[in-house]
C-alpha cells in the first residue's frame, strides 16, 4: 500500500477518516477536501501519527459543492492520484428533523450526496482524469436489494425513516455507474433525486467503480471480522473502523476483487 495516492471526500470522520489513517500508516499519500480542516488535524488519532506520516497528508480547505474547491483538491492530489474514496453521508438537520409520510426523514437541503458526486464526476471528466478508481460508501438494502435486508430492518427503519437518505445514495450509485465503463442499472432513480447538473455527465469514461454497502454503522472497535459479499444474510451492523480498514486493505489499486457494478455488503 506504500505507493497508494488517494483522494478522500467525506473523511472528516467515520469510515473515510479511518481509511485515510490506515493509508498514511502504510506509507501512502492522502489528500482531503474539508470545510473545517481542524476536524482532522485536531483529531487525537491523526495527531498520534508520526510526523513523517502526517507529512503525507494534504488537507485542502474547501467545499465539495464548490467547483473551484474540487478542482483545487484534485490538482493538489497530483497526477499520481489513481483512487478517489467518496464517503460523504447524508446528515439530518439539527433539532427535530422534518418527516414525510412517503419519505420518512426529509433531507434539507435535498440531494446532498447526489449533488456532491455530480460535482466530483463533472470535475474529473472535464480535467480528463482517466484511469481512476472510484470507491463509494453507499448503504445496504436499496432498490431491488431491499428484499435482502433482515426482516427487523426492512420495515420502519429502512423502508420509511431512512427512505430519503437511501434514495440519495441510490442516485450516487447510479451516477457513478453511468459515468463508468460498468453496466448501468436499468432502473433510473426518481427524478427528484438527480440534480439538474447531472445531465451534463458523460458516460463510459470512468475506469473502475467499487460500491460498498455497509450495514448499520456503529462506533465500535476495529475487529477485522467483516463478512463481505454481494449478498450477506442477517446483515445488521458494522463499525466505521472496520469499513475504513476494508477500504484501505481491499478496495485500493492492486486489489480488483470488488470492482464492478454488483457492489459488496459489509457486515458482522
Amino acid at each position: 500500500m506504500s505507493s497508494q495516492n488517494v483522494l478522500f471526500f467525506g473523511a472528516s470522520r467515520g469510515c473515510g477518516f479511518y481509511a485515510m489513517l490506515r493509508v498514511l500508516r502504510a506509507g501512502g499519500r492522502a489528500t482531503l477536501l474539508l470545510r473545517e480542516p481542524d476536524t482532522v488535524t485536531g483529531n487525537l488519532e491523526f495527531q498520534a501519527l508520526s510526523p513523517e506520516q502526517r507529512s503525507r497528508a494534504t488537507v485542502v480547505k474547501g467545499d465539495a459543492y464548490v467547483r473551484e474547491d474540487v478542482v483545487r483538491v484534485v490538482d493538489a492530489a497530483g497526477s499520481a492520484m489513481d483512487t478517489v474514496v467518496f464517503s460523504i453521508g447524508a446528515m439530518l438537520p439539527s433539532g427535530i428533523p422534518k418527516t414525510s409520510w412517503s419519505r420518512g426523514f426529509v433531507l434539507d437541503p435535498p440531494q446532498p450526496c447526489a449533488r456532491a458526486i455530480t460535482m466530483l464526476l463533472s470535475v474529473l471528466q472535464d480535467l480528463n482524469r482517466l484511469g481512476l478508481r472510484l470507491v463509494i460508501v453507499s448503504t445496504m438494502g436499496m432498490g431491488a436489494k431491499h428484499k435482502e435486508l433482515p426482516f427487523l430492518l426492512r420495515g420502519v427503519l429502512y423502508g420509511w425513516l431512512l427512505n430519503d437518505a437511501h434514495s440519495d445514495k441510490e442516485a450516487v450509485e447510479y451516477l457513478a455507474l453511468l459515468s463508468s465503463k460498468h453496466r448501468t442499472p436499468a432502473q433510473q432513480p426518481e427524478a427528484r433525486t438527480l440534480p439538474d447538473s447531472s445531465a451534463s455527465l458523460r458516460s463510459n469514461w470512468l475506469d473502475e467503480v467499487i460500491i460498498l454497502r455497509p450495514a448499520l454503522f456503529t462506533d465500535g472497535k476495529e475487529t477485522g471480522k467483516v463478512r463481505a459479499a454481494p449478498v450477506v444474510r442477517r446483515a445488521y451492523t458494522i463499525s466505521r473502523r472496520d469499513v475504513g480498514m476494508f477500504i484501505a486493505d481491499e478496495c485500493l489499486k492492486g486489489n480488483n476483487k470488488w470492482v464492478g457494478e454488483d457492489g459488496v455488503v459489509l457486515a458482522y
